[in-house]
């Protein structure tokens, strides 16, 4: 099962995603870094305000080719959760928003290259930190210049615009990123451990209303089969080091 973790920047996923790893002892989780921090820093993924449709098109398959990179060791292993800080909607999400901004007519042409590519790493739930503008600006704390279009209003709002599009396709939890971050690894644990135990309902041929009634007891079955089983480092040095030497070229400071 994959959960990606997505919001705005100074949402505070990375936060949320280490929680997790904590709060969920007794899985196996293989957990795969933001894009920035995989590429070794943002200044090594594409401009994040492309001018041309061209150069966002050259830029989303350099994303792209990262994703496969960065998830490639996660859907190799023995996990029984994938856990993305940020996943591929962020790819359409960013494109959206920028549109938004800026009227370059992206969306269109990157939701298409995207589908063409039949990335395995869809998520099956996202975790979505909902978060007030005057947050985002409170949090940033000079992580971000102050023209920086991540701390940007109507592109945060075209991020959140996205997800509230796709809710029906895909399954989200919202969750008020304004919270304590004890509160919040609380839901989002909630959250994945229903879907993990659907999911095993579903495998066995049990009805749905059974899940919420085997949910602990399977999450304690799992734990007594996965007792000592670390979380996975999918992100070697030397996978960083083969991504940055690819991104290198590359301006801006990319998806954060």
């Amino acid at each position: 099962m994959i959960v990606a973790v997505e919001g705005p920047c100074c949402a505070g996923k990375t936060t949320l995603s280490r929680g997790l790893l904590k709060a969920l002892p007794q899985l196996t989780i293989a957990h795969v870094r933001c894009y920035a921090d995989f590429a070794g820093g943002g200044r090594h993924l594409p401009d994040p305000v492309p001018r041309t449709l061209a150069e966002d098109a050259a830029g989303l398959q350099e994303l792209v080719r990262l994703e496969r990179a960065r998830t490639d060791a996660a859907l190799r292993s023995d996990s029984d959760l994938i856990l993305l800080d940020r996943g591929a909607h962020t790819l359409l999400a960013h494109r959206y928003a920028i549109e938004q901004v800026t009227g370059l007519k992206c969306f269109g042409p990157a939701r298409r290259a995207v589908a063409e590519e039949r990335l395995p790493t869809w998520p099956d739930l996202v975790l979505y930190l909902d978060i007030p503008q005057e947050s985002v600006h409170e949090r940033n704390r000079g992580k971000f210049p102050h023209d920086s279009i991540f701390i940007e209003a109507k592109f945060n709002a075209g991020i959140r615009s996205y997800y509230t599009g796709i809710t029906g396709e895909q399954d989200i939890v919202w969750l008020d990123a304004t919270l304590e971050p004890y509160e919040l690894v609380t839901l989002a644990e909630a959250s994945v451990s229903h879907l993990l135990t659907t999911a095993a309902a579903d495998q066995e041929g049990l009805p749905r209303e059974a899940a919420a009634a085997i949910g602990q007891g399977r999450l304690r079955g799992l734990a007594q089969r996965s007792v000592a089983r670390p979380v996975l480092d999918v992100d070697t040095r030397e996978r960083d080091a083969s991504v940055e030497g690819a991104t290198r070229s590359e301006s801006g400071r990319g998806v954060q």
